[in-house]
């Protein structure tokens, strides 16, 4: 098998995958993304080891297929990323709530002082 077959394979693999929903579940979520990370290392591989290919029909229809895909997957890859962003900012949102609901934030401390009353 050819390099530009090999990664014509595995840009269909990691677009197929890509267009799988994103889990909400955390374990799930990890596994997706691992997956897509694993997909675009050997993809990288690939394209590093693409030398020189024989020009000719099958080999430019491929790699246009190959370029296409490519586009597809860059705007996948960026609704992912804004989910994951969006999913970052609400928890970050959440947890900035709650540590000033328990005040346990430096400048939500609760102040403990002691006031001395002199009777005579």
């Amino acid at each position: 098998m050819s390099n530009l077959n090999a990664l014509h394979e595995l840009t269909i693999k990691l677009y197929d995958h890509l267009t799988l929903p994103l889990p909400t579940n955390d374990d799930d979520r990890d596994q997706y993304i691992e997956k897509v990370d694993r997909y675009l290392e050997r993809r990288e591989l690939r394209l590093s080891s693409l030398h020189q290919v024989e020009r000719n029909k099958k080999t430019m229809i491929v790699a246009k297929e190959i370029m296409d895909m490519n586009n597809k997957i860059d705007m996948k890859l960026q609704e992912v990323r804004s989910v994951i962003g969006r999913d970052l900012h609400r928890v970050r949102a959440q947890k900035q709530i709650n540590d000033q609901y328990e005040g346990t934030t430096p400048s939500q401390q609760p102040m403990t002082s002691y006031y001395f009353d002199q009777k005579n």
